[in-house]
């Protein structure tokens, strides 16, 4: 009784070493890069669709504030340019 004891936790010692030592023995380095960069690709592929919906709102509502600014300063160069011509 004794014996039969201790061949299980040795036979699942065995077990673990056997299976370790044969799956690192595998080059599959390749593969395995492979599937990362697949993996990268389809993850930039589903959220590059969302950013660029959300980066297009942000540019949408900033444009009327940069058409503002923009015509502003091209007003005070105007204006400038009018008091130059008027003071000569």
């Amino acid at each position: 009784m004794k014996k039969q004891k201790h061949i299980l936790p040795i036979s699942i010692i065995i077990f673990f070493l056997v299976s370790i030592i044969s799956t690192s023995c595998i080059d599959d380095s390749i593969e395995q890069e492979e599937a990362f960069n697949n993996m990268v690709d389809t993850l930039y592929k589903k959220r590059i669709g969302l950013y660029t919906k959300e980066l297009d709102s942000i540019c949408e509502s900033r444009m009327d504030s940069f058409i503002l600014y923009d015509i502003d300063s091209i007003k005070l160069v105007r204006l400038k340019e009018i008091e130059n011509l008027i003071n000569q």
